[in-house]
């Protein structure tokens, strides 16, 4: 029996592959706003770096 194994992905990597833009909202209020591509590019941001960057 041959056994078969999957790299599983993080979701960061997940999500880097399907967004576009990411919002970040609080209370109700845009904060920041960012295409995901334009992000990696101009920052060398993960979308998770960048959130994690905008937490306080």
């Amino acid at each position: 029996m041959k056994v078969i194994q999957r790299k599983a992905h993080p979701i960061k990597v997940i999500l880097e592959k399907i967004l576009d833009e990411v919002i970040l909202i609080k209370d109700g209020q845009i904060i920041a706003k960012e295409n995901v591509e334009d992000l990696r590019e101009s920052s060398g941001k993960s979308v998770v770096g960048w959130l994690k960057g905008h937490h306080r």
